[in-house]
């Protein structure tokens, strides 16, 4: 495997994480939200 292919793979992954993170707590406090105003059990299994 090449050496620059690999380091921007990692850096690509790095990237992705971050993404992910941020969405995820995104996700996460839209999902807090929802069931505070919906009130309902079925949001949580979400």
């Amino acid at each position: 495997m090449n050496r620059h292919f690999l380091v921007l793979y990692v850096c690509f992954f790095d990237l992705i994480g971050k993404i992910a993170v941020r969405f995820e707590a995104n996700l996460l406090s839209y999902v807090k939200m929802l069931m505070k105003y919906t009130m309902k059990g079925d949001v949580a299994s979400v």
